[in-house]
């Protein structure tokens, strides 16, 4: 990673679907593939909770396992913010 946030495609966390990196114990959206997810999703937003579990400081291993084979999942996100306009 090149120290910015959201910079590289990711791993992906569910059939290449939404990709995630980790940074200091969280786990952040780095590109999300499927169209009709981009309005919910951005690039930087930090995934809390999987299915009512606190994932802050898991393993992406773990929270893959979470997310695997489900086909519907609720997630909640901690959204990033932009950069500031001058």
């Amino acid at each position: 990673m090149n120290g910015q946030r959201g910079m590289h495609n990711g791993t992906p966390i569910n059939e290449e679907v939404i990709y995630v990196y980790i940074s200091s114990f969280s786990i952040f959206i780095s590109r999300v593939s499927l169209p009709s997810l981009s309005p919910m999703l951005s690039v930087g937003d930090e995934i809390l909770y999987v299915d009512d579990e606190l994932v802050k400081g898991r393993s992406l291993e773990h929270v893959q396992s979470l997310i695997a084979g489900k086909t519907r999942v609720v997630i909640v996100l901690l959204p990033s913010v932009g950069p500031a306009l001058c």
